[in-house]
């Protein structure tokens, strides 16, 4: 009979992180999160993140660090039969149009830049590259939008592109200050209704996406 040893999918990289105790850690080779030192990775944490990569595999999402960590609140609680998991597994940022009143008086208050303010059309952009992004619209029509940025790696040139053209940081219940990414799964679901987005909607968009170059 012959035997195979099982291996743990977590495991730590230190050469990556320039040695010493700081250290990637990776799941089946690939990485996941960083620490400063190894100690941190103690046995809840990799517990945690060892839950969270087979959740996210659960729903057919390769663990990567914007999955497991910085986006991990998108897939949480989100099933597998949702009507919006083959958008949110590309981990698009997410902008909605126009600037109401009530979200400028907010913006100022948290020390935000906000624009004039700006009657929202209902209208998104979600941003799939480092120079294209899909622009949706209600009534389900798409265009593809470029980023003419002056950097091909730094996202923040879509900021200035889409501040430019009245769009901001989709508002999906995370605090004023922080990215659609901080939102949570239920909270997306919330603003996606309100926008009347739905199944037919992510089909428009990814379809749209599919003549986005990788």
């Amino acid at each position: 009979m012959t035997t195979h040893a099982i291996t743990d999918p977590l495991s730590l990289d230190y050469a990556e992180a320039g040695g010493g105790s700081a250290c990637y850690v990776l799941w089946k080779g690939i990485t996941i999160e960083h620490f400063n030192r190894s100690e941190q990775l103690d046995a809840d944490m990799r517990a945690q993140l060892t839950q969270r990569c087979e959740h996210l595999e659960s729903l057919g999402i390769v663990p990567r660090t914007n999955t497991v960590i910085w986006h991990w609140e998108w897939f949480d609680r989100c099933p597998s039969d949702s009507l919006y998991l083959a958008l949110l597994r590309l981990c698009p940022s997410i902008y909605e149009h126009g600037m109401t009143a009530e979200r400028k008086a907010a913006s100022e208050q948290a020390s935000v830049p906000a624009g004039a303010v700006t009657e929202p059309d209902g209208s998104m952009v979600f941003v799939l590259t480092q120079s294209k992004g899909v622009l949706w619209r209600p009534d389900n029509s798409t265009e593809i939008v470029e980023c003419p940025a002056a950097d091909a790696y730094d996202f923040r040139d879509w900021y200035h592109t889409l501040e430019a053209m009245d769009y901001h940081a989709l508002r999906a219940g995370q605090n004023i200050f922080n990215g659609e990414c901080y939102a949570t799964y239920d909270g997306l679901c919330q603003a996606f209704t309100a926008k009347k987005f739905t199944a037919k909607s992510v089909q428009a968009v990814l379809d749209t996406a599919m003549e986005i170059p990788v």
